[in-house]
């Protein structure tokens, strides 16, 4: 039921913030208690709030990642993810067969060629061993993080990511806050076009 789903969020926080659990609940009650009652919407219907931890520096298009136009997600600066953040950037290493083999293809010579980049810097897509791949099914075969990557092929494959998500940076919202931006602020910001409502009114 829904008081021992609280209960075991609320276990969940005090053993992730240990010592600093209080200090941290409060915040997020304030936070709770601010925004009670409000939604966000978009030509007076109330959105899909995507959000996610970092970007690499821009947020990305919903066509994009999920082939369908939204208005209110577009890709927005996001100045506040940068290389200052832990794991702004995730190395991982493929032995070659097996980047091979993840990709589905049947080649003796490894190359990647013509990487096709948007101006934000994410992938739209590559040639590996002359097969053209999208950047989002590249980045699902291989289970990475982001699209925004760069690919170095030695004895191994080494793929460097930054960042990721549509919608709304939590990393970055947390920069604009501590900057000195109202949650308005910071949600119209990262949502396009869109208002802040009472729920009654919706």
């Amino acid at each position: 039921n829904t008081n021992t789903q609280v209960y075991l969020t609320i276990d969940a926080m005090q053993r992730k913030w240990g010592d600093d659990f209080q200090k941290y609940y409060d915040r997020v009650r304030s936070a709770v208690e601010a925004t009670r009652g409000k939604v966000i919407t978009y030509s007076g219907k109330v959105i899909e709030a995507f959000y996610f931890a970092m970007s690499g520096g821009y947020t990305q298009e919903a066509g994009y990642v999920f082939n369908e136009n939204r208005d209110y997600l577009k890709s927005v600066e996001s100045v506040y993810d940068n290389s200052d953040l832990k794991n702004y950037e995730v190395a991982t290493e493929f032995e070659r067969q097996d980047f091979i083999n993840k990709l589905n293809l049947t080649c003796e010579d490894l190359t990647v060629e013509d990487i096709k980049r948007n101006d934000r810097g994410y992938v739209e897509s590559l040639t590996v061993c002359g097969k053209i791949f999208k950047g989002t099914h590249f980045r699902t075969l291989l289970g990475l993080r982001s699209t925004h990557l760069d690919i170095k092929i030695g004895e191994k494959v080494k793929i460097t990511t930054k960042g990721y998500g549509v919608g709304m940076s939590q990393y970055g919202a947390n920069g604009y806050a501590q900057a000195g931006y109202t949650f308005e602020d910071i949600i119209k910001h990262y949502y396009t076009d869109v208002e802040i409502r009472d729920i009654k009114d919706v």
